[in-house]
């Protein structure tokens, strides 16, 4: 076999070792360097992350805080209204009771008007609560239960009945004057 013998002197290791170290650790330095650079953008990216979402925890506790001051203005508008229905609740009450005690006098005006026959003259028509009485003079006396058996035909008026009738005073009248009281509904 054979065997090559190299001629050529070589370097020995320290110097070899001097020209090849400052790369060696050129290269570690930038190595590190570089993971240091990328650590850094890492943590930086997280830095920003971090800051939006508190940013965006922010803008929805401020949402969320809008959102309360909101509910509890509502919330004071509410039982104010719920409030104002009551007293509304109240005066309508007033107002209701007040009509369902009025009595409509003019719906008896329209039905005593309606009955009365053209030989009788009304010179009084009076109401207190729901009695009620129309004075008169008729001309004959047939026409005065024609016009009690009138006023009791509607319903409105009940038990009407004739109180009084009596001859007219005077020279030369034959008018009868009347009264005819009744209830009304």
């Amino acid at each position: 076999m054979l065997q090559r013998i190299n001629l050529v002197p070589q370097k020995p290791l320290s110097e070899t070792l001097k020209v090849i170290s400052p790369l060696i650790l050129l290269l570690l330095m930038g190595i590190v360097l570089a993971s240091v650079f990328i650590e850094i953008r890492i943590i930086e990216s997280r830095i920003a992350n971090t800051e939006r979402e508190k940013s965006a925890l922010q803008e929805k506790q401020l949402q969320a805080n809008i959102i309360l001051a909101s509910k509890q203005r509502l919330a004071e508008e509410i039982s104010t209204l719920a409030e104002q229905k009551d007293k509304i609740a109240g005066e309508v009450a007033k107002i209701e009771s007040i009509r369902s005690r009025k009595r409509y006098y003019t719906r008896a005006l329209n039905i005593i008007s309606g009955s009365l026959p053209a030989s009788v003259k009304c010179n009084r028509i009076s109401f207190q609560e729901s009695l009620g009485s129309v004075e008169g003079v008729a001309m004959k006396y047939q026409d005065l239960p024609v016009l009690v058996k009138d006023l009791a035909d509607d319903g409105f008026i009940r038990h009407a009945v004739l109180n009084e009738v009596d001859r007219m005073a005077g020279k030369g009248s034959d008018g009868l004057n009347f009264r005819i009281t009744f209830t009304m509904e």
